[in-house]
Order: structure tokens, then sequence, then C-alpha cells
């Protein structure tokens, strides 16, 4: 069976380090893949490190037509039994007169009309399964999200205040205003992993907050994990959610995790059981 896999996005974020997760993962099982995804040499060198097979093409280039030309190519070339097309753009590329059973992967409440190409629709939580399914994709089904193998709780090494960890994307999806808003009424640093266009903004936040000296801005790391494992307390005050690699690779980390009951964020965790669930905002 070969599958290949549509990844229309030059971001970073979760659902972009989740793409070539999965390709590695099922390449390394024997499973046929070919990765087709929008330049990205942090990406690409993943996939290189681990000897999947990948194609990049300029989706952008000749305002699209030229992508949508090579992605065809591909196709015919490949031959592929299944194509998953990831996030909102991908899907509307897929050609109609393919034989590969066409798959949408749903990240994010994103309007149905993305997916009318697909044959099948994969939700990563349950929440967004039941959102597609309200927009007419009644065989839509969930299938969450899995995460590398990661170091458990590291002892922390001693300090005045708590470190407070967080790490995505600086977006207004993610609360993070809550969080630079929190610092000013408790006695804990903060660090912040992720790039975005909010940084400036959170920067200026933060400053104004008079909390700035308590927030380490790190940027976009392609490993979170020696950071997350040195942390106090994972926080996560996000608006709305598919399943976050995030959290769960806190939950890995063994990491007692503050979060919130928004759309989709926490519907895998349990209130004073491996969370503490409050209030979006």
């Amino acid at each position: 069976m070969r599958i290949m896999n549509l990844l229309v996005s030059n971001k970073d974020g979760g659902a972009e380090t989740f793409f070539m997760r999965f390709g590695a993962a099922m390449y390394k099982r024997g499973i046929d893949q070919l990765m087709v995804m929008s330049p990205h040499s942090s990406r690409q060198q993943y996939l290189t490190d681990h000897a999947t097979p990948h194609v990049c093409i300029d989706f952008d280039r000749a305002g699209g037509l030229w992508g949508l030309w090579r992605l065809h190519q591909e196709i015919k070339k490949y031959q592929p039994h299944i194509i998953v097309a990831w996030l909102k753009r991908s899907p509307r590329l897929l050609p109609r007169h393919s034989n590969a059973i066409k798959v949408g992967r749903v990240g994010g409440y994103y309007k149905g009309k993305n997916y009318s190409n697909c044959d099948y629709v994969v939700a990563n939580s349950i929440p967004l399964q039941d959102f597609m399914q309200e927009q007419g994709y009644k065989d839509a089904l969930c299938i969450s999200n899995f995460i590398e193998e990661g170091p458990r709780r590291a002892n922390c090494s001693p300090r005045r205040r708590p470190l407070l960890f967080f790490h995505g994307r600086l977006h207004p999806q993610k609360g993070l205003d809550i969080l630079i808003h929190a610092l000013q009424h408790i006695d804990a640093d903060a660090q912040i992993v992720g790039a975005g266009p909010l940084e400036a903004q959170l920067r200026q936040r933060a400053l104004l907050s008079g909390v700035a000296h308590r927030i380490d801005f790190l940027g976009w790391q392609k490993n979170a994990w020696s950071y997350l494992s040195q942390a106090d307390v994972y926080v996560f005050p996000s608006r709305y959610e598919g399943t976050s690699n995030s959290l769960l690779e806190a939950m890995a980390c063994g990491k007692p995790i503050i979060t919130t009951n928004a759309a989709s964020v926490s519907w895998f965790l349990t209130h004073e059981k491996n969370a503490l669930i409050v209030d979006a905002d």
C-alpha cells in the first residue's frame, strides 16, 4: 500500500511537526510513504535523518498553478492508494479524478467545504470529530495524535521561583496574554518556546505589565524536551485546539499541567486527576 501525505504550509506549528513525525513513524513500520510538502529546511532534514522519502513543491509559485501541476505529476508518478491531506489548504488541491482514496486530516475548527474533495475525514480529537459530523461529514472519525518518547520528569534545579513552561505557536489562539496577566499575581518565572505573529506584541505586553524580567522568550526550538523536562509546571491557556501535541508531550514528561476547558483543549484530561482545568480566559 502506498500512502502520500500532503502538507501545504511553510509555518512552524503542531500540525506541521506531527506531519513529519507521522510519516517517519509509518515508514519505519514498513508502510510505503511519500511526504509531499512545501519547502521547509528543518522538516526536510528530519525526514532525511529518518530515511523517509519526501518531495518539496513550491505551492505559491506562479499563483499556485505550478504547484498544482507538480502535485499532479507526483501523483501520476507515485500512484498512491491513499492521499492524506493535512490542515485546510491541502485538501482543496486534491484532484477529483484521482483513483486514490482521499482523506482529509482535521486538526482545527475549519469549514467543511475545505474537504469537499475528500472521500473521508479524520479528526484528531473527539470534539473535532463531532464538529465535522455536524457539518455533514457523518462518517468522520477520530484518530488522535501521538508523540515521540521523551524523558520522564527530571529533577528541576533549585531556583528562587517555580518555573512555568509553554511551547507552541505565538498566536491569539494560545491565550498567552492570560499567562502574562497571571504572572502579575503569582511569584513564578516562565519560559515560552515558540514563534508566531504575536511575539512582538507579547513581549511588549510583558514589559508594560512589569513581568518581562520573569519571562524568557526562547524562540522556536527543534527539540523542546530539554526545556520541558526542567520545568516545574506546564501551562497551556489555549482558547481552542485539536489534540495538542504540546499537552501530550507535557504528560509524557510527567509534568503538572494547568490548562483550559475551551473547545477541544482538554478533552483527554481529567480535572484534578492529571491536570488543573480552568475556564478559558
